[in-house]
């Protein structure tokens, strides 16, 4: 069985076996906020991001524990990527998943999407392609009610769709308010 067909085949089960699993909550829009940070590791040049975003929270949640909970979201941005003497805009969306227990300050937050770019060259830095991936892994800290402090790993490349695939990470650093 091929890569493809093992991919369909898992997600039919899931279709099939998360729902019984699943809760349906409502949705709503959950925050906003702004971020940013420098690149990770040193590449042609270095990059620093800056953007602001929205989270929308889905119906959808899964009870791992008794008082532990995997929330889905949508995350979009926009913002401004700073690179080798080069300033271009950078939007993002995608689905994401946060870890949380009941009533606890600290969430573990993963996602992904995709992302285009108003420039693929930035000084000596050539992404290839203005279309882009991106995921990301960090946590989050609520101060209080209102109030979310964050750090997220993020990664952008074009996944190898294109020639050249040079990638680059960001180390974000996140203010939010939460509705």
């Amino acid at each position: 069985m091929g890569i493809r067909q093992l991919l369909i085949v898992l997600i039919i089960l899931l279709f099939l076996v998360v729902p019984q699993f699943v809760i349906a909550e409502d949705s709503d829009w959950l925050s906003v906020g702004v971020r940013g940070g420098p690149s990770a590791i040193d590449k042609d040049e270095n990059f620093n991001m800056l953007d602001v975003f929205l989270v929308y929270g889905l119906p959808w949640s899964l009870n791992l524990t008794s008082n532990i909970a995997l929330n889905t979201r949508v995350n979009a941005s926009l913002g401004v990527m700073e690179g080798g003497g080069d300033t271009g805009v950078i939007a993002t969306a995608g689905p994401g998943f946060v870890i949380e227990r009941a009533g606890g300050r600290f969430q573990l937050d993963i996602g992904g999407g995709f992302v285009l770019m108003s420039e693929d060259v930035y000084g000596n830095q050539d992404f290839d392609e203005k279309t882009q991936l991106y995921c990301h892994i960090g946590f989050n800290y609520l101060i209080d009610r209102n109030w979310i402090t964050g750090y997220k790993f993020y990664h952008l490349s074009n996944a190898g769709f294109h020639d050249k695939n040079p990638g680059l990470d960001y180390h974000l650093f996140e203010i939010s308010y939460r509705y």
